[in-house]
C-alpha cells in the first residue's frame, strides 16, 4: 500500500503487476537498442533517429558517485554526463513516494534480476532464497550500504568513475565490447546467475 495525498493505492493488483511487465521490457529494450546503437555509431553505421548516449548517462548511480564532485567544483565526474544528475534526482523523489520502484519498475538491471529469480523460484521452489542462513542474511543486506560509501568515496578521491570496471549495469550493455572489463563481466554472472548454481 502506498499512501498519496491522504489516500492509499496499492501498487501490486494483477492489472499493476502486468503493466509492471510492460514498463520493465520497454526500458529494457530501449536501453539495449541504446547500447547498440551507441556501439554501431562509434563505427559510423549508427542508427540516426535513435540516442546514441553512452551508458553511463542513463544510469541514475553515475548521478550518485559525482555528488561529491559536483558540490566541491560544479562539475561531474568524467563520462557522467548531466542526465544521469537528473536521473539520480527523479530515482530520489520516485523513491521517498513510493519506495523502490525505480529498480522494480525502471533498472534494466533490476529487471534481469527479476527474470534469473523467476527461473531460480522453477527450480529451487521451496528452498528459494533460502541458502543463505538468517542470521547472516540480516548482517549481509548492510554490506550494500558500505560498498556504496566506498564507490563515492573512492570516485571523489580519485575523479574518475571508479565503479567503471565492475559496473554490471555497464557490463550487461556492453558485454560483447572491449570497453567492459573481466571482472564487470563476472560481477554480472555472480550478480544474476550464481544463486542459480546453489544446490
Amino acid at each position: 500500500m502506498v499512501k498519496i495525498l491522504g489516500k492509499r493505492f496499492r501498487l501490486f493488483r494483477p492489472r499493476i503487476i502486468w503493466l509492471r511487465k510492460v514498463v520493465q521490457l520497454l526500458f529494457f529494450g530501449l536501453i539495449a537498442l541504446i547500447s547498440v546503437n551507441h556501439a554501431l555509431a562509434e563505427t559510423g553505421a549508427g542508427i540516426p533517429f535513435i540516442s546514441a548516449a553512452s551508458l553511463h548517462a542513463l544510469c541514475p548511480f553515475g548521478g550518485v558517485v559525482t555528488i561529491y564532485q559536483y558540490a566541491t567544483s560544479g562539475t561531474f565526474v568524467q563520462k557522467i554526463h548531466e542526465s544521469s544528475f537528473i536521473l539520480m534526482i527523479l530515482g530520489f523523489l520516485l523513491a521517498i513516494l513510493f519506495g523502490p520502484v525505480f529498480c522494480g519498475w525502471v533498472c534494466p538491471l533490476g529487471t534481469v534480476q527479476e527474470w534469473v529469480s523467476g527461473v531460480g523460484r522453477k527450480i529451487f521452489r521451496r528452498r528459494f532464497n533460502h541458502f543463505i542462513p538468517l542470521k547472516a542474511d540480516r548482517v549481509l543486506r548492510y554490506l550494500r550500504y558500505v560498498v556504496l560509501a566506498w564507490v563515492i568515496y573512492m570516485t571523489a578521491v580519485t575523479g574518475t568513475l571508479f565503479f567503471s570496471d565492475y559496473d554490471p549495469y555497464f557490463a550487461l550493455f556492453n558485454f560483447w565490447s572491449s570497453e567492459v572489463s573481466v571482472a564487470g563481466l563476472s560481477i554480472v554472472d555472480s550478480y544474476n546467475f550464481v544463486p542459480l548454481t546453489i544446490l
